[in-house]
Protein backbone atom coordinates (compact mmCIF):
# COMPACT_ATOMS: atom_id res chain seq x y z
CA UNK A 1 0.00 0.00 0.00
CA UNK A 2 2.97 2.37 0.38
CA UNK A 3 3.22 2.35 -3.43
CA UNK A 4 0.00 4.42 -3.60
CA UNK A 5 2.29 7.41 -3.13
CA UNK A 6 3.77 6.77 -6.60
CA UNK A 7 2.04 6.86 -10.01
CA UNK A 8 1.25 3.48 -11.57
CA UNK A 9 4.12 2.35 -13.80
CA UNK A 10 2.59 -0.89 -15.12
CA UNK A 11 2.22 -0.42 -18.90
CA UNK A 12 -0.90 -2.58 -19.27
CA UNK A 13 -2.66 -0.88 -16.38
CA UNK A 14 -1.63 2.57 -17.66
CA UNK A 15 -3.29 1.72 -20.99
CA UNK A 16 -6.41 0.59 -19.12
CA UNK A 17 -6.51 3.91 -17.28
CA UNK A 18 -6.21 5.72 -20.60
CA UNK A 19 -9.28 3.90 -21.89
CA UNK A 20 -11.22 5.62 -19.09
CA UNK A 21 -9.67 9.01 -19.75
CA UNK A 22 -7.47 8.76 -16.67
CA UNK A 23 -3.75 9.17 -16.10
CA UNK A 24 -1.55 7.53 -13.43
CA UNK A 25 -1.10 9.62 -10.33
CA UNK A 26 0.39 9.24 -6.88
CA UNK A 27 -1.31 10.34 -3.66
CA UNK A 28 0.64 12.63 -1.35
CA UNK A 29 -1.86 12.18 1.49
CA UNK A 30 -0.85 8.56 2.18
CA UNK A 31 1.06 7.89 5.41
CA UNK A 32 2.36 4.42 6.26
CA UNK A 33 2.85 3.35 9.88
CA UNK A 34 4.85 0.22 10.74
CA UNK A 35 5.54 -1.39 14.15
CA UNK A 36 8.11 0.46 16.24
CA UNK A 37 10.35 -2.58 16.58
CA UNK A 38 10.95 -2.96 12.83
CA UNK A 39 10.83 0.67 11.75
CA UNK A 40 14.59 1.06 11.41
CA UNK A 41 14.97 -2.21 9.50
CA UNK A 42 12.60 -1.44 6.62
CA UNK A 43 13.41 0.46 3.40
CA UNK A 44 12.73 4.16 3.83
CA UNK A 45 10.33 4.26 0.88
CA UNK A 46 8.03 1.72 2.52
CA UNK A 47 7.43 3.50 5.85
CA UNK A 48 6.72 6.99 7.10
CA UNK A 49 6.36 6.63 10.87
CA UNK A 50 6.43 4.00 13.64
CA UNK A 51 3.40 3.01 15.65
CA UNK A 52 3.21 1.39 19.07
CA UNK A 53 0.66 0.39 21.68
CA UNK A 54 0.56 0.95 25.44
CA UNK A 55 0.21 -2.40 27.26
CA UNK A 56 -2.50 -0.84 29.42
CA UNK A 57 -4.70 -0.43 26.33
CA UNK A 58 -5.15 -4.20 26.11
CA UNK A 59 -7.97 -5.92 27.98
CA UNK A 60 -7.60 -9.40 29.44
CA UNK A 61 -9.54 -10.69 26.43
CA UNK A 62 -7.01 -9.02 24.13
CA UNK A 63 -4.10 -10.69 25.92
CA UNK A 64 -5.78 -14.10 25.83
CA UNK A 65 -6.55 -13.71 22.13
CA UNK A 66 -2.95 -12.72 21.35
CA UNK A 67 -1.58 -15.63 23.40
CA UNK A 68 -4.12 -18.13 22.08
CA UNK A 69 -5.30 -19.17 25.54
CA UNK A 70 -8.75 -19.76 27.02
CA UNK A 71 -10.07 -16.68 28.78
CA UNK A 72 -11.31 -18.76 31.73
CA UNK A 73 -8.39 -21.16 31.98
CA UNK A 74 -5.99 -20.80 34.95
CA UNK A 75 -3.61 -18.76 32.77
CA UNK A 76 -6.45 -16.50 31.63
CA UNK A 77 -7.67 -15.98 35.19
CA UNK A 78 -4.13 -15.25 36.33
CA UNK A 79 -3.77 -12.61 33.63
CA UNK A 80 -7.02 -11.02 34.76
CA UNK A 81 -5.88 -10.96 38.40
CA UNK A 82 -2.49 -9.49 37.50
CA UNK A 83 -3.98 -6.73 35.33
CA UNK A 84 -6.36 -5.70 38.11
CA UNK A 85 -3.63 -5.66 40.73
CA UNK A 86 -1.02 -3.82 38.67
CA UNK A 87 -3.66 -1.19 37.92
CA UNK A 88 -5.10 -0.86 41.44
CA UNK A 89 -2.15 -1.91 43.63
CA UNK A 90 -1.23 -5.03 45.63
CA UNK A 91 0.78 -6.36 48.55
CA UNK A 92 4.19 -7.61 47.45
CA UNK A 93 5.80 -10.51 49.24
CA UNK A 94 9.56 -11.09 49.51
CA UNK A 95 11.60 -13.45 51.67
CA UNK A 96 11.92 -10.87 54.41
CA UNK A 97 8.86 -8.64 54.31
CA UNK A 98 5.55 -7.57 52.87
CA UNK A 99 5.02 -4.11 51.46
CA UNK A 100 2.34 -2.30 49.44
CA UNK A 101 2.89 -1.56 45.76
CA UNK A 102 0.97 1.44 44.50
CA UNK A 103 -1.33 0.91 41.54
CA UNK A 104 -0.17 2.33 38.22
CA UNK A 105 -3.58 3.11 36.79
CA UNK A 106 -3.51 3.08 33.00
CA UNK A 107 0.22 3.60 32.69
CA UNK A 108 1.95 0.27 33.26
CA UNK A 109 4.45 -1.79 31.28
CA UNK A 110 4.83 -5.48 30.52
CA UNK A 111 7.59 -5.60 33.13
CA UNK A 112 5.14 -4.23 35.72
CA UNK A 113 2.73 -7.10 34.98
CA UNK A 114 5.56 -9.65 35.27
CA UNK A 115 6.71 -8.14 38.56
CA UNK A 116 3.18 -8.32 39.94
CA UNK A 117 2.89 -12.02 39.06
CA UNK A 118 6.25 -12.78 40.65
CA UNK A 119 5.72 -10.75 43.84
CA UNK A 120 2.01 -10.39 44.58
CA UNK A 121 1.10 -12.04 47.88
CA UNK A 122 -2.33 -13.06 46.61
CA UNK A 123 -1.03 -14.52 43.36
CA UNK A 124 1.75 -16.39 45.15
CA UNK A 125 -0.54 -17.68 47.92
CA UNK A 126 -0.83 -21.47 48.22
CA UNK A 127 -4.42 -21.17 49.40
CA UNK A 128 -5.97 -18.66 46.98
CA UNK A 129 -3.21 -18.05 44.43
CA UNK A 130 -1.95 -19.82 41.31
CA UNK A 131 0.37 -22.76 40.79
CA UNK A 132 4.01 -22.12 39.97
CA UNK A 133 3.76 -23.68 36.51
CA UNK A 134 0.79 -21.42 35.67
CA UNK A 135 2.74 -18.37 36.79
CA UNK A 136 5.76 -19.42 34.75
CA UNK A 137 3.60 -20.00 31.66
CA UNK A 138 2.13 -16.49 31.82
CA UNK A 139 5.46 -14.81 32.60
CA UNK A 140 7.18 -16.53 29.68
CA UNK A 141 4.44 -15.37 27.31
CA UNK A 142 4.63 -11.81 28.60
CA UNK A 143 8.42 -11.68 28.26
CA UNK A 144 8.11 -12.98 24.70
CA UNK A 145 6.03 -9.93 23.78
CA UNK A 146 9.19 -7.83 23.87
CA UNK A 147 10.13 -9.50 20.59
CA UNK A 148 6.94 -8.22 18.98
CA UNK A 149 8.28 -4.68 18.70
CA UNK A 150 4.77 -3.40 19.36
CA UNK A 151 4.69 -1.94 22.87
CA UNK A 152 5.98 1.35 24.26
CA UNK A 153 5.25 3.40 27.36
CA UNK A 154 3.64 6.19 25.32
CA UNK A 155 1.86 4.41 22.48
CA UNK A 156 0.86 6.18 19.28
CA UNK A 157 -1.94 8.68 19.93
CA UNK A 158 -5.09 8.02 17.93
CA UNK A 159 -4.91 11.61 16.65
CA UNK A 160 -1.72 10.73 14.74
CA UNK A 161 -3.38 7.81 13.00
CA UNK A 162 -6.77 9.33 12.22
CA UNK A 163 -6.50 12.68 10.45
CA UNK A 164 -8.82 14.49 8.02
CA UNK A 165 -8.11 14.00 4.31
CA UNK A 166 -5.42 11.43 5.04
CA UNK A 167 -5.07 7.79 4.07
CA UNK A 168 -3.33 6.10 7.00
CA UNK A 169 -1.94 2.66 6.30
CA UNK A 170 -1.18 0.60 9.42
CA UNK A 171 1.08 -2.14 8.09
CA UNK A 172 0.91 -5.23 10.32
CA UNK A 173 2.55 -7.58 7.81
CA UNK A 174 5.76 -7.75 9.85
CA UNK A 175 3.95 -8.96 12.98
CA UNK A 176 4.19 -12.71 13.43
CA UNK A 177 0.94 -14.64 13.60
CA UNK A 178 -2.64 -13.88 12.68
CA UNK A 179 -3.55 -13.46 16.36
CA UNK A 180 -1.17 -10.55 16.80
CA UNK A 181 -2.26 -8.88 13.58
CA UNK A 182 -5.89 -9.36 14.55
CA UNK A 183 -5.13 -7.89 17.96
CA UNK A 184 -3.86 -4.64 16.42
CA UNK A 185 -6.79 -4.41 14.01
CA UNK A 186 -9.30 -5.03 16.80
CA UNK A 187 -7.63 -2.57 19.16
CA UNK A 188 -7.63 0.22 16.58
CA UNK A 189 -11.24 -0.49 15.62
CA UNK A 190 -12.32 -0.33 19.27
CA UNK A 191 -10.42 2.91 19.96
CA UNK A 192 -11.83 4.64 16.88
CA UNK A 193 -15.39 3.51 17.68
CA UNK A 194 -15.17 4.57 21.33
CA UNK A 195 -13.79 8.00 20.46
CA UNK A 196 -16.34 8.62 17.73
CA UNK A 197 -19.21 7.60 20.04
CA UNK A 198 -17.96 10.00 22.72
CA UNK A 199 -17.68 12.85 20.23
CA UNK A 200 -21.09 12.18 18.68
CA UNK A 201 -22.69 12.23 22.13
CA UNK A 202 -20.95 15.49 23.02
CA UNK A 203 -21.92 17.11 19.72
CA UNK A 204 -25.57 16.13 20.17
CA UNK A 205 -25.44 17.68 23.64
CA UNK A 206 -24.41 20.97 22.04
CA UNK A 207 -20.76 20.91 23.05
CA UNK A 208 -18.05 22.12 20.69
CA UNK A 209 -15.51 19.70 19.30
CA UNK A 210 -12.17 19.99 21.07
CA UNK A 211 -8.66 19.68 19.71
CA UNK A 212 -8.74 15.95 20.50
CA UNK A 213 -11.60 15.35 18.06
CA UNK A 214 -11.10 12.89 15.22
CA UNK A 215 -13.09 12.86 11.97
CA UNK A 216 -15.64 10.36 10.76
CA UNK A 217 -13.45 7.44 9.74
CA UNK A 218 -13.55 4.72 7.14
CA UNK A 219 -11.73 1.66 8.47
CA UNK A 220 -10.78 -0.84 5.78
CA UNK A 221 -9.20 -4.15 6.74
CA UNK A 222 -7.35 -5.97 3.97
CA UNK A 223 -7.76 -9.76 4.18
CA UNK A 224 -10.28 -9.24 7.00
CA UNK A 225 -11.34 -12.88 6.94
CA UNK A 226 -7.82 -13.81 8.08
CA UNK A 227 -7.88 -11.43 11.06
CA UNK A 228 -11.43 -11.86 12.34
CA UNK A 229 -11.86 -14.98 14.49
CA UNK A 230 -14.31 -17.57 13.10
CA UNK A 231 -16.26 -17.47 16.39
Amino acid sequence: FWSMKQPNMDEEEVRELGAWGLRPRGFSNVKVFVPLGVYGNLPEATRDAPFSVKPSELTVDDWCYAFGIDRFSPTGLLLEKALIQVREGYIALTEDEEFPVEGKGDNYSVDDIVECIEKSRDIQSREVGFRADTRRAVVSRLLATKEWGLFSSEGTPLEELVKPDTVTVVDVSTLSGEGLRGLVAGLLARKILERRMMQARAEKAGKERGNEAIPVTWLMVDEAHVLVPAK
